[in-house]
């Protein structure tokens, strides 16, 4: 299946996009946090739609002073054990 919408973004524009150093986003993949990345040719990309959606979560995660709006939910499976900032593991 080809999406027309999806976009494949280096290390370099996810973490423009997102805000944050690209050493930081490097430090969540090794620890398997952060948002979804995959390989390709040895190189590591983050789908754009997937640092949305991961983006959307640490809002509604670490919304203070009111709820988060309701959405619909998502397709696809849910991603049990991905961390959200903000939340200690203990």
């Amino acid at each position: 299946m080809h999406r027309e919408t999806a976009m494949n973004l280096t290390t370099s524009e996810a973490s423009a996009r997102l805000g944050v150093p690209a050493a930081t986003l490097r430090w969540w993949r090794h620890r398997g946090e952060g948002p979804p990345s995959f390989r390709l040719g040895g190189r590591v990309f983050y789908r754009s739609e997937d640092l949305e959606e991961w983006e959307q979560e640490q809002y509604e995660a670490t919304l203070v002073g009111g709820e988060a709006p309701s959405r619909p939910p998502r397709d696809g499976p849910s991603r049990p054990g991905v961390p959200r900032l903000g939340r200690s593991a203990g």
